[in-house]
């Protein structure tokens, strides 16, 4: 539906008047500030409400953007107002900080963006199902313990430490080295399984009896790491919104399930194959987020690995500055483990 230019901008007006402050917005204050009668303004508003753009709140004359109202002002009439370059290039310089790692560059783009935004922060680890073994590396401890190192085609590390019944001999390492090659490396994560490991356990002499346990252990560091993981920063943040929910506990207890916060973000993503998804009130599936808008996007480096990094607020947020803070976090990202994915390959 393309509404009128009049009530375009009545509309957008009140949106833009109602974010910030979230009081409903009159027909007197609009008049002042477009120039059109009290009567023609109090005669297109409820016509929006008659539409399903505006509603009235029932303790004053006032009227505030419905879930279609939003809508409508994101998808035709809203400018979006990033931040100034120079903070942008602050931004990055704090996600560069300490950014060794996947998991810490993915970390400090959280706690960035939860404090940008003062909005719940959501995130999800690269989705490496499909990413291969390029690397192990065993690394002795001590003479019967040792640091197992797993590096995959997406940039992913995982180590943990292992201990084996006799000494980590070069012999030992040469033979373990020799079975990973065969069997691990350029293995794609996603295809391991039990019956894969057992199958190789079963291949070995009795001589390979003690790297049974460093095979184990490499088994389970090659599915951490194809494992998309869903995390939540910044949900004290919404306290600042407890007004605009029913009940600010049932948000903040659903985003704290795993679980639920998986289903949410591969919903949104076979809703919306878009780069970006802009989900607001009663769009969202899950009840708990009916109050709720989202912003998110996603992510891409490497061999198609893809994550998704967004925010989580009440329906006033201001759109028109987050979309666009939201989508340089994102890019940068991207940028940042593309970087570490090919430092790791030289």
């Amino acid at each position: 539906m393309k509404l009128s230019a009049r009530k375009e901008k009545i509309l957008a007006t009140v949106v833009e008047h109602y974010i910030p402050t979230g009081e409903p917005v009159g027909s007197k204050a609009l008049s002042e500030e477009l120039g059109y009668s009290s009567a023609t303004i109090r005669n297109e508003m409820s016509e929006l409400c008659e539409l399903g753009f505006l509603e009235k709140n029932h303790a004053s004359s006032g009227r505030i953007p419905t879930t279609a109202g939003y809508r409508y002002y994101i998808d035709n009439l809203m400018n979006t107002s990033p931040l100034e370059d120079i903070e942008y290039a602050k931004l990055e310089a704090m996600l560069r900080e300490g950014a060794k790692t996947p998991e810490k560059i993915l970390e400090n783009a959280g706690g960035i963006l939860a404090r940008l935004t003062n909005c719940a922060t959501l995130i999800t680890t690269p989705d490496a199902s499909s990413a291969t073994i390029s690397k192990v590396e065993l690394i002795p401890a001590s003479s019967k313990t040792a640091i197992l190192v797993l590096l995959t085609s997406s940039g992913i590390i995982k180590n943990c430490v292992c201990r084996i019944d006799i000494d980590i001999s070069d012999s030992l390492k040469e033979r373990f080295q020799q079975i990973v090659d065969t069997y691990f490396v350029s293995a794609s994560v996603g295809a391991l399984s039990e019956e894969m490991l057992a199958d190789i356990i079963d291949a070995l002499g009795t001589e390979d009896y003690a790297i049974k346990p460093l095979l184990s252990a490499l088994y389970e560091l090659g599915r951490e790491a194809g494992e998309s993981k869903t995390f939540v920063e910044g949900e004290s943040n919404l306290l600042a919104y407890r007004d605009t929910y029913g009940d600010i506990s049932e948000l903040i207890s659903f985003l704290q399930q795993q679980e639920q916060l998986s289903r949410l973000v591969s919903f949104t993503q076979t809703k919306d194959n878009s780069r970006m998804s802009i989900l607001i009130g009663s769009e969202n599936v899950f009840d708990e987020l009916g109050d709720s808008s989202m912003i998110l996007s996603r992510y891409a480096f490497g061999s198609n690995a893809m994550g998704t990094i967004g925010i989580i607020g009440p329906t006033r947020i201001d759109y028109a500055r987050l979309i666009p803070d939201v989508q340089y976090l994102t890019d940068m990202v991207g940028r940042l483990l593309s970087e570490h994915l090919s430092e790791d390959e030289e």
